[in-house]
């Protein structure tokens, strides 16, 4: 209502303090608008805010910025928290990154167990028509073949079963 009545500086003054307060939705805005700005750094900053108040978007996007070292220094362990705490909060993309870093040990000790059960939790929450691109879906599919290929029957069994410790509300 003030940015419409012209009141912007006081209108960015107030949502500045709701960001700072930990609102999810106007921290990812300036998160935005800092990307919209290409300032990779300014957006980081936000995206940790977030992170730190229990977005799961918000850590999702900050893990993906330490992990390959966008507008952070690179701490591949630091992101693999985040990942888990953003797939603790159900975000579907978190667990494509767990599976990934579990698989080669990238941020924790590899662990194909684990790999496998984060991989099945993200094609069953992610199903092929929410992808924007086939190729995502395709990729992901792909990464699970792989990791079964590797897999003997006993650790797809205890992925299986760690699959539903993780999510017990899906269907596996």
């Amino acid at each position: 209502m003030l940015a419409e009545r012209r009141r912007v500086a006081e209108a960015e003054e107030w949502k500045r303090r709701a960001a700072e307060n930990g609102d999810a939705f106007t921290i990812q805005t300036f998160a935005g608008e800092a990307l919209a700005k290409s300032d990779l750094e300014a957006a980081v900053k936000w995206y940790r805010r977030g992170a730190e108040v229990g977005d799961p978007n918000a850590q999702l996007s900050y893990a993906w910025s330490l992990r390959h070292g966008k507008g952070v220094s690179r701490d591949v362990v630091e992101s693999f928290k985040w990942y888990l705490a953003s797939a603790k909060g159900q975000h579907r993309g978190a667990y494509v990154a767990l599976a990934e870093m579990y698989a080669v040990g990238e941020g924790t000790e590899r662990d194909l167990v684990e790999a496998l059960a984060n991989i099945e939790i993200a094609v069953r929450v992610w199903p092929r028509h929410t992808f924007v691109h086939a190729s995502g879906y395709e990729e992901v599919r792909k990464l699970k073949a792989k990791l079964v290929e590797q897999a003997s029957i006993t650790q797809i069994s205890e992925a299986m079963r760690r699959a539903r410790d993780l999510r017990p509300d899906l269907k596996l």
